[in-house]
């Protein structure tokens, strides 16, 4: 069968709002769960794929949440990023960068833009492409000697390639893990 089996898969929709969810959960052989995203439209109608992970770092908030957020850094932790180029030279609220990312081998080029930043707490990486956008949102709270970081990756595709998410998301998936592991080494280091 496979190395990953699909545990549930729950298609509902909301009463009042009548927005479509489709929610998949992944796991392998009865581990932890492995792949979780959400396929919905928002408020605006057009659809997205969503990831959550949540992981530890010794590292304090306020320098993990710099690192992450930062993204001259992005490419010492994101293996599918090819190039990041920033364009201001301070970093903080309102910094945005160039960065030239692979997807399944095709290059994509994405500007991202630090739309909200509070150290220590909370910061909001939006990159927009021709075709796609996502939002990252990374959250990090202090827990006893080190950080407990909540990363959420939102990606929405342009029409008719949004009409492909419950596929792409497959993909997205690989990406996104490959992406925190790499970032739980990168804050290991």
């Amino acid at each position: 069968m496979g190395q990953y089996v699909i545990r549930w898969l729950v298609v509902y929709r909301r009463r009042h709002s009548g927005w479509p969810w489709v929610s998949f959960f992944w796991s392998n052989r009865g581990k932890s769960s492995v792949c979780d995203f959400v396929c919905r439209p928002s408020v605006c109608g057009e659809r997205l794929v969503r990831f959550e992970r949540h992981f530890y770092s010794d590292k304090g908030p306020a320098e993990v949440l710099e690192l992450i957020a930062d993204f001259q850094h992005l490419q010492s932790w994101d293996e599918s990023v090819v190039s990041v180029e920033p364009l201001d030279k301070v970093f903080g609220e309102g910094s945005r960068y160039r960065v030239r990312v692979l997807f399944s081998g095709n290059p994509i080029d994405m500007v991202y833009t630090v739309s909200m930043y509070q150290a220590g707490v909370r910061a909001v990486v939006t990159g927009v492409a021709p075709k796609a956008m996502a939002t990252d949102t990374i959250e990090v709270r202090s827990s006893g000697t080190g950080t407990i970081i909540e990363y959420t990756a939102e990606i929405s595709m342009a029409f008719p390639f949004n009409l492909l998410d419950p596929l792409l998301a497959i993909g997205f998936k690989k990406t996104v893990d490959r992406a925190v592991a790499g970032l739980h080494r990168f804050l290991a280091s």
